[in-house]
């Protein structure tokens, strides 16, 4: 790939949590973004533990780099140890803030909260830092100049580094490179090595990066052109056709809901292993009101039959998690809410309920929509909530996919 690289920038990432798998690392990705308006990227990622030492030897390995991010660990608890850490690697004293104290006090009665002897805490800062304003939060952000280096402490909560990055950008404007075009292509259907070996004789392969998730695949291409990139994106689409759902930050659910206002169509739900997730992501859409009556979580038998009409015969000679049943309960609550579509899930989300026959993973959805019916059955891996996910979002894709290729 073309190297944009230009000064050598590091992130470390402060958190037990993020260490264990507890959380993401979020942060990363923020800073990372940031810095791409400026034609920078980061060089170095470290993720450490709670423990001063740690981060002042991870400090000490970076002490050649132009800039040093560092998140989390700044609250006002024994655990949150970045301050700390900072101060002992410059070799510096705490000190207490008054103007920090007023920013801190400003803060809790924007937001009704009483001031608290534990809120002191945040007023304590490594002498020599320049203080950020944290507008979403109460740990502001730090800069420190550490020799060659600049050292900037922000929170860790993302919501709080998106407020403090924007008051960085006079400082990395003066290191702007040329400019960088990035976009994101979203797919889902098809796996990372059938779009890969779709793509493979493209000469700009080497420009994209493939990142498969249970979401389907991101294709995120970067060029230091526009037009170059606008030509990418155009073969991309040429070559992958409706597999593409949508670019950057647009979800599977949101290019779902498009297609059917564009339409002016109205879509309902019978869940059963989904547990009424599908009917969540698809209300996640703001506006989605106009084209999402209602649902039915029918995860017991009973309710297959009272209110989706799955016959009885049916679930005695097929069993729930069938085609049949999928195929009943998707035109049981087309009808039941009187909408042109009608989406179901039935299927073993597990851990446990497999058999030999039935494995876990095993998930039937149903499609119905004036007068046609499809059933897809897929072999899902993974844990419980991912089997879920999937289940959700193939039958959301098979139905934009159905009406982009029939209306």
């Amino acid at each position: 790939m073309y190297n944009l690289v230009v000064m050598k920038i590091a992130v470390i990432s402060v958190g037990s949590e993020i260490l264990s798998g507890r959380i993401s690392n979020r942060d990363l990705v923020l800073i990372s973004h940031f810095l791409r308006k400026f034609g920078l990227t980061v060089t170095k990622e470290m993720t450490v533990s709670d423990e001063v030492g740690q981060i002042v030897d991870a400090l000490k390995t970076l002490k050649d780099f132009d800039f040093v991010f560092i998140t989390g660990g700044l609250g006002p608890t024994s655990d949150d140890v970045t301050k700390k850490a900072i101060a002992r690697f410059l070799d510096v004293d705490l000190e207490f803030s008054e103007d920090v104290l007023k920013l801190i006090k400003e803060r809790l009665q924007d937001l009704g909260v009483e001031f608290l002897p534990v809120h002191r805490n945040y007023a304590l800062i490594p002498q020599g830092a320049r203080i950020l304003r944290n507008n979403a939060g109460l740990a502001p952000g730090m800069i420190f100049s550490a020799g060659k280096t600049i050292l900037i402490s922000l929170p860790g909560p993302p919501r709080e580094v998106e407020s403090i990055l924007p008051r960085l950008e006079g400082l990395f404007e003066k290191y702007k490179r040329g400019e960088t075009y990035l976009k994101t292509v979203k797919t889902f259907g098809l796996r990372e090595s059938e779009i890969y070996d779709t793509l493979k004789d493209s000469a700009w392969l080497k420009k994209a990066g493939f990142y498969p998730s249970i979401y389907g695949v991101d294709i995120r291409v970067e060029t230091q052109k526009k037009d170059e990139l606008e030509k990418i994106i155009m073969e991309i689409r040429d070559k992958l056709g409706d597999h593409i759902y949508g670019y950057d930050d647009e979800t599977l659910e949101m290019a779902f809901g498009n297609v059917l206002k564009k339409r002016e169509l109205t879509v309902s739900t019978a869940e059963s292993c989904s547990g009424g997730l599908l009917a969540n992501l698809i209300t996640n859409v703001s506006g989605s009101s106009e084209y999402f009556i209602g649902g039915v979580i029918a995860y017991h038998n009973r309710i297959k039959v009272d209110f989706l009409g799955v016959s009885q015969e049916i679930l005695r000679k097929y069993g729930a998690v069938s085609e049949p049943t999928a195929r009943q309960m998707a035109e049981g609550v087309r009808r039941l809410f009187d909408t042109d579509l009608g989406l179901s899930t039935t299927g073993i989300a597990g851990p446990t309920g497999g058999t030999p026959q039935k494995p876990v993973g095993l998930v039937y959805m149903g499609f119905s929509f004036r007068g046609e019916v499809h059933v897809i059955k897929k072999i899902f891996k993974g844990n419980r909530l991912e089997i879920k996910k999937q289940a959700a979002y193939t039958i959301m894709d098979f139905a934009r996919r159905y009406l982009l290729q029939k209306l």
